[in-house]
């Protein structure tokens, strides 16, 4: 079975959080992924949004 990109990042995320013996990096690592996940919904939505426009508003108002 293929993993998902996301799925192997968080893989390989835990292999380094759990040999890090630093928890102020491991918060920061956390936080840094926690980001990235948000703004990649955030772009994925707008995307949405925008098809969305398109299809209902803009090409079927024509």
């Amino acid at each position: 079975m293929e993993q998902s990109k996301q799925e192997k990042e968080i893989y390989e995320l835990a292999e380094l959080l759990m040999q890090s013996k630093n928890i102020e990096a491991s918060v920061i690592i956390l936080r840094d992924f926690a980001e990235k996940c948000y703004q990649e919904g955030a772009i994925d939505a707008q995307e949405d949004a925008a098809e969305e426009i398109r299809e209902h508003y803009v090409e079927g108002g024509r």
